[in-house]
């Protein structure tokens, strides 16, 4: 029996570290047609930016769905109509997300704390071109990193004997740090625990909604949308 149990958790950790190291690599190019777009900023650069955008949310459902079907996991519909319960969480979370920004913004004034470079190559951004910022930073943004780190880290880690509770909480904290650190790094440890932080407030709508996709990306989207916005 401990063989067996040894076995399986062999196995677990064996997974998390393979996809780990799968949805860093995807969560380091993603920001790529951002990059594209507004190092040579021109309509065709911008419309270049935006297909690759929707490639990579094409490909990364692809990869979603499959580990879905190798792994035969009944997921959520997704033209099921949300729940109001559903609706409500994502409110929360919302509520949340921006007074973590806030409690963030101050903490960093009042310490004199450095602050994410991402988020000074986006406020550039914002000033500079506003529409395609927002366009891609809170749409197909939102959608690849809850595809990468939540669909198909979720989907190739915890499935049949690994739906156990204590393998769900492993896997959703590991994602969320995965998720803050493709943000910053190491470098600027403070802002790293703010996007970790990020990334378990957006995790955990992905897991009380009985892993409804959705659930988790409208909440980065809306969430990403209003932080840009204010």
């Amino acid at each position: 029996m401990k063989t067996e149990t040894w076995a399986c958790q062999r196995t677990f950790i064996w997974n998390l570290i393979k996809v780990g190291i799968m949805v860093l690599l995807i969560g380091t190019f993603s920001a790529a047609p951002l990059i594209i777009f507004f190092t040579w900023y021109h309509w065709w650069t911008v419309l270049l930016g935006f297909l690759v955008y929707a490639l990579e949310v094409w490909a990364l459902y692809a990869i979603y769905r499959r580990y879905a079907r190798i792994r035969r996991l009944k997921l959520p519909d997704l033209t099921a109509k949300m729940a109001p319960r559903t609706i409500m969480m994502i409110g929360v979370a919302l509520v949340i997300l921006v007074l973590l920004a806030l409690g963030n913004a101050v903490l960093t004034n009042w310490l004199h704390l450095p602050v994410a470079e991402n988020q000074v190559v986006i406020d550039r951004m914002m000033k500079a071109h506003p529409v395609p910022l927002i366009i891609g930073a809170s749409f197909f943004g939102p959608m690849c990193e809850e595809l990468n780190f939540r669909g198909i880290f979720a989907n190739y880690t915890v499935f049949g004997q690994y739906q156990r509770r204590t393998y769900t909480v492993v896997v959703y904290l590991v994602s969320s740090v995965l998720f803050g650190f493709t943000h910053t790094g190491f470098s600027n440890f403070p802002q790293f625990i703010y996007y970790t932080l990020f990334g378990m407030v957006v995790g955990s709508t992905y897991w009380l909604s009985g892993r409804d996709i959705r659930v988790n990306t409208v909440t980065h989207m809306l969430g990403n949308l209003i932080l840009t916005l204010i």
